[in-house]
């Protein structure tokens, strides 16, 4: 199973909502505010951007 650039965006989008969606929950006080919650959406939203970010400098290299 290959890591394409494609890939890699949909997983970072994904990391970045979730990440959202877990801020903004805890902001309306839906869900406690806990270390682990803070921990996994921060991480969530890091590891997202950089895997976006990777998946599109990989889409838009040029051939060799």
């Amino acid at each position: 199973m290959r890591f394409t650039p494609f890939r890699a965006i949909i997983i970072g989008v994904v990391l970045m909502v979730y990440a959202s969606i877990i801020t903004f929950v805890m902001a309306l006080r839906w869900i406690p505010s806990t270390l682990f919650l803070n921990f996994t959406a921060g991480v969530g939203s890091i590891i997202g951007l950089t895997l976006g970010l990777y998946g599109v400098f990989q889409m838009t290299r040029p051939e060799r």
